[in-house]
């Protein structure tokens, strides 16, 4: 990348530093790189209901229990929103995730990000 571009890290890191077997420092200095914005921590209501006990669930992105996936914009793209696509039992759309032969035991992590000034999105 040139030198100030923008950019966005997603996907699948099956890492969380706070919970897992990956060693967390890992994942650690990804989040807290200095070409990073801060870290969004996306949450929903139904990750917090699938481990009601565990003080981490409002952040998990996988059914069976961590923070694996993620959206992790560079410091030039300014974050307006974040979450997770995890309807609870009782929302619409929660048939989408109901289970692995639904979609997949991974949730659909979102950034709603403002692009700096004078920029246009590009691939």
């Amino acid at each position: 990348l040139a030198g100030g571009a923008a950019f966005i890290i997603a996907g699948d890191l099956n890492a969380s530093p706070v919970e897992g077997s990956a060693h967390p420092s890992a994942i650690s200095q990804l989040l807290e790189h200095p070409k990073l914005a801060p870290d969004p921590v996306p949450q929903s209501q139904g990750g917090r209901d699938n481990k009601p006990d565990n003080p981490n669930s409002a952040s998990h992105t996988a059914f069976w229990g961590m923070r694996a996936d993620y959206v992790l914009p560079s410091k030039q793209l300014k974050v307006q929103a974040s979450g997770v696509f995890w309807p609870t039992q009782t929302e619409p759309n929660q048939h989408l995730v109901k289970d692995r032969k639904a979609s997949s035991d991974h949730r659909l992590v979102w950034v709603d990000i403002q692009l700096p000034e004078g920029k246009k999105a590009t691939q």
